[in-house]
This record gives C-alpha cells, sequence and structure tokens, in this order.
C-alpha cells in the first residue's frame, strides 16, 4: 500500500503485527545486545522491524548489516 505513493528510487516493506519474525530473520550480534532482557512482545516487534528494513534495503541492492537503534 504505501509503495503506492512513495517516489521511484525508495523501497518499502509491510508488516501488519508481530507476529514473530520469518524465519530467515536473524539478529545480528549488535542488534541482538540492543534487545538484550526485553519481553517478548519487544523482541518480536524489534525483529519484525529489522526483517522490513531488510527486505526494503534488499531491493535497493544493499546486503544484510546490523541496524541498531541510534
Amino acid at each position: 500500500m504505501i509503495a503506492e505513493i512513495l517516489p521511484p528510487g525508495v523501497a518499502s516493506c509491510d508488516a501488519f503485527g508481530d507476529s514473530g519474525p520469518p524465519a530467515a530473520v536473524r539478529l545480528f550480534p549488535e542488534e541482538a545486545a540492543a534487545v538484550e532482557g526485553v519481553v517478548a512482545g519487544r523482541l518480536r516487534e524489534f525483529t519484525t522491524v529489522r526483517g522490513c528494513a531488510r527486505a526494503a534495503l534488499a531491493r535497493l541492492g544493499l546486503p544484510p548489516a546490523p541496524l541498531v537503534p541510534g
């Protein structure tokens, strides 16, 4: 849906809910350290967002990389 309003050259990825990450999404050690000790719901949210970000970056031709807060 959002992809329809974005300008050319911008990538997006949708996720509806945080039911957990696809099996292919693994956190980098730096990302895992950022959410160490959080509640399960926050971990699902964090991982879902990283999965979407990686999918969008891949559409732009960029390799997977750690995406840490800040």
